[in-house]
């Protein structure tokens, strides 16, 4: 994952940080506006809107987001995303 500030999480590092409860959501929204399929890979883009807490300290996000997900044993995995802040 490429973060709105430019940082890169590996799935592992973002599995962590949520485990140990350092960052908890109150809401997460993905208006998609395109989802793109080929054949068993899927490309969906839109403006995802979030909020929640991150170490004790409230956040509340407006993002422009990219997803690529890959369909493996039936089912549909995030593999990449991509998150640009975007203006309030």
């Amino acid at each position: 994952m490429i973060d709105d500030d430019g940082s890169v999480q590996t799935k592992a590092s973002f599995l962590a940080v949520v485990g140990s409860g350092d960052l908890t959501h109150d809401a997460m929204n993905l208006d998609a506006d395109a989802v793109r399929i080929y054949a068993d890979t899927a490309i969906v883009s839109g403006i995802a809107r979030s909020s929640g807490a991150y170490k004790g300290q409230r956040f509340s996000t407006r993002e422009r987001s990219t997803d690529v997900f890959v369909k493996q044993g039936g089912r549909w995995r995030c593999v990449f995303t991509q998150l640009t802040a975007l203006p309030p």
